[in-house]
C-alpha cells in the first residue's frame, strides 16, 4: 500500500476530508468521540503526513472551470458535484471559481469560442493555476484556446467533452459502452427493427463515442439503422426535425437520444401520436425524464452520474495541481441503466 492520505482514513471511517482534517490539526468544530476515532485510525493505517498544516503555509491554490449553458438539468449536477469537492477542500487553502455562459447567444451551445477565450484570458490574468473545461468542441479554435492555457502554465482538465490537445486529464461517461447499451436494450424489439439515433453535434467526442458503439452493436444484433441525425442540442430545431425524420421514415421504430436532448422528441412523438410505436432509450436523468419513464414515452435512460463526473474533475484538479497525486489521460464513467421501476434509487 502507499502512503496513506486523509482521503483514505476518511474513506475508512465514512467520514469526509474535512472531518479528518479538523481532527488530525486540532481546528474547527468536532466531538471528542469522532477526533479520538481519526486519530486513532491515521495511527493504526500509519498516516504521517499533515497535509493541512502544509497547505496553509503556502500560497492559495486558485482553481477555475468554464461551464457551457446547455442543459441546466444535466449542468447544474456537474456544479453540485464540484462545489461538494470544493467544500471537502476549503480547508486546504484553495480558492474555486466558475465562469457559466448564461447569455442567450450561447443558449443551447455546449460552447461559444468568445466565451470561452474569454473566460481563459481572465483565469490566466488572475493568477490561477488549473482550470476545467465544460463543452469543449474539436474545432481549431477550441483546440488553440487549450493549448495556450496550458502554455501559460495552467493544469488543464476537460469535462465531458474532450479535444485533442495536451490537456492534463479528461473525465466523461463512457461514451462507446453507453451507445452499445443502447443498442442491446433496442435489440429487444426484435431483429431487423429500424432504429435512428438521435445525437447532439458532430464535432463532440462523447456524442461521436456513444454513436459508434450503437453502430456497431446495432449491427451485431440485426438491427436495421435507419440513420444518425444530428440535433445540435437544441430543443426548438429538435422538435420540429423529428417530424421531419418520421415523416421522411415511418418505418422508424426505435430512436436512441445520446444527450440530455430528449424531451422536444418525446413532446413531438406525442403530438404525432407515435409514443407507443417507437420505443426511445434516452440519456441522464431529471424530473422530466421522470415523467416520460413513468408514462412510458421513454423505456429506460443511461445514467452518466454528472454529480460524481464534476467531483471527480474538482478532486483530481486540486491534487494534480498540488502535487498530492498527479492524473492523466482518460477516466471515464459507467453508465446505469434506469428503468421506470428503479428510477427512485437514483439522483
Amino acid at each position: 500500500m502507499g502512503k496513506v492520505t486523509i482521503y483514505d482514513i476518511a474513506e475508512k471511517l465514512g467520514v469526509s476530508t474535512a472531518t479528518v482534517n479538523r481532527a488530525l490539526n486540532n481546528k474547527g468544530r468536532i466531538s471528542p468521540k469522532t477526533k479520538k476515532l481519526v486519530i486513532e485510525t491515521a495511527n493504526t493505517m500509519g498516516y504521517t503526513a499533515n497535509k493541512a498544516a502544509k497547505s496553509m503555509a503556502r500560497k492559495t491554490i486558485r482553481l477555475a472551470a468554464v461551464m457551457a449553458c446547455s442543459f441546466p438539468e444535466f449542468d447544474d449536477k456537474l456544479i453540485y458535484g464540484m462545489n461538494d469537492a470544493f467544500n471537502e477542500l476549503r480547508d486546504f487553502n484553495v480558492d474555486f471559481r466558475i465562469f457559466k455562459s448564461d447569455n442567450s447567444s450561447a443558449k443551447n451551445q455546449l460552447l461559444t469560442t468568445e466565451f470561452l477565450q474569454s473566460s481563459l484570458d481572465t483565469i490566466i490574468g488572475g493568477d490561477f493555476n488549473g482550470v476545467i473545461v465544460f463543452g469543449a468542441r474539436n474545432c481549431p479554435e477550441h483546440i488553440k484556446a487549450l493549448e495556450l492555457a496550458k502554455q501559460a502554465g495552467l493544469t488543464v482538465a476537460t469535462l465531458v467533452t474532450d479535444v485533442p490537445c495536451d490537456r492534463d486529464f479528461h473525465i466523461s461517461p463512457n461514451g462507446e459502452l453507453a451507445g452499445r447499451m443502447a443498442a442491446q436494450l433496442l435489440s429487444l424489439c426484435g431483429k431487423n427493427t429500424p432504429v435512428a439515433v438521435f445525437s447532439g453535434f458532430s464535432d463532440i467526442r462523447i456524442h461521436n463515442d456513444t454513436t459508434r458503439g450503437f453502430v456497431e452493436e446495432a449491427k451485431a444484433w440485426g438491427l436495421e439503422l435507419v440513420g444518425v441525425f444530428e440535433n445540435k442540442d437544441n430543443p426548438e430545431y429538435t422538435y420540429e426535425n423529428t417530424r421531419s425524420i418520421l415523416t421522411s421514415h415511418p418505418e422508424i421504430r426505435g430512436i436512441y437520444i445520446n444527450s440530455a436532448n430528449s424531451s422536444a422528441v418525446c413532446r413531438q412523438l406525442h403530438d404525432m401520436g407515435l409514443t407507443d410505436k417507437v420505443t426511445v432509450i434516452a440519456s441522464d436523468l431529471f424530473p422530466e425524464m421522470k415523467s416520460n419513464l413513468e408514462s412510458g414515452a421513454v423505456r429506460a435512460t443511461l445514467y452518466q452520474n454528472p454529480h460524481q463526473q464534476g467531483f471527480l474533475a474538482l478532486k483530481y484538479l486540486y491534487q494534480t495541481v498540488s502535487g498530492e497525486q498527479i492524473h492523466g489521460g482518460d477516466e471515464f464513467i459507467s453508465p446505469q441503466i434506469i428503468l421506470r421501476g428503479n428510477m427512485d434509487l437514483f439522483d
